[in-house]
């Protein structure tokens, strides 16, 4: 397994939330795909584009024109399809990104890897994430947030790190892990847990370590916001269900959803995209 020299971001806030997280996780997933072929265009202008098809308009035309041949109606058909789904698989990981960060705010690690199973993945991209502030509103931090992600996007995107040393090159599966230190509960919460995971000797790995520019003491807010049911505190009235164990090391759990890359296939007088 090779590592690359790690890719340091400091985000110009003094804390994350839950859903700033979930932004952060997002912003890299989406930049990552376009780098990767995954998707054809960067996702934002992927998903405009797969929209437009879903217009009342657009279903009409391309239902009754008669001047497009039968095979070539076919392939446009079919290409249309599977990049629906690769656009519906990958809203669905984003809404399962979320629901994940705002169960498990002690998440701390997140990986996405590329390849056809997770056990002959050819990249990983190891995400470290600050601590998730849980007693703040992510409403109240967008404003601050939204230069962070733009920077986060620009750093990938030029980054002669990856590029350097990047393998996939062609659409194949990606998946997400994540490591949290508490899971309350794992069955029916969209990951399940992966025992003794360990990436593939060939396997490029990508480190993103992501800080804040100010460093808050976790046991300061724990003190202050004692009602947290995050916090690992111990019950005053000692008739509340303690806190779960921690979560052993090198502990990671699976998202259920797997995202398979759009390919284009380019037939004379077949455009997908008019």
């Amino acid at each position: 397994m090779k590592q690359t020299n790690p890719i340091n971001i400091v985000l110009d806030v003094p804390l994350i939330t839950q859903k700033c997280a979930s932004r952060i996780l997002r912003t890299i997933v989406e930049v990552s795909m376009f780098q990767r072929n995954q998707i054809p265009f960067v996702y934002e202008i992927f998903c405009g584009q797969i929209t437009k098809w879903d217009s009342p308009t657009e279903n009409t035309a391309s239902d009754d024109d008669a001047s497009v041949p039968k095979m070539r109606s076919m392939h446009l058909t079919k290409q249309r399809t599977k990049a629906r789904e690769t656009l519906t698989s990958t809203q669905v990981l984003f809404d399962t990104v979320d629901k994940i960060i705002t169960e498990h705010s002690t998440v701390r690690e997140v990986m996405i890897l590329f390849g056809k199973t997770i056990y002959t993945a050819k990249e990983a991209i190891i995400v470290n994430l600050p601590s998730i502030n849980t007693n703040h509103v992510g409403q109240n931090h967008r404003n601050g947030m939204s230069q962070n992600l733009r920077e986060i996007a620009k750093t990938l995107s030029l980054s002669n790190e990856i590029f350097d040393n990047m393998q996939v090159k062609d659409t194949t599966n990606m998946f997400v892990l994540c490591k949290p230190l508490l899971i309350p509960q794992v069955s029916g919460n969209g990951i399940f847990p992966v025992d003794e995971f360990q990436l593939p000797s060939k396997c490029i790995q990508f480190v993103i370590n992501l800080n804040t520019s100010e460093l808050v003491p976790a046991t300061a807010v724990f003190e202050i916001f004692d009602e947290d049911p995050e916090a690992p505190k111990v019950s005053k009235t000692g008739t509340e269900p303690t806190a779960p164990p921690l979560e052993t090391a090198n502990k990671w759990y699976q998202l259920d959803v797997v995202v398979k890359g759009f390919k284009l296939i380019r037939r004379k007088g077949c455009h997908i995209w008019e």
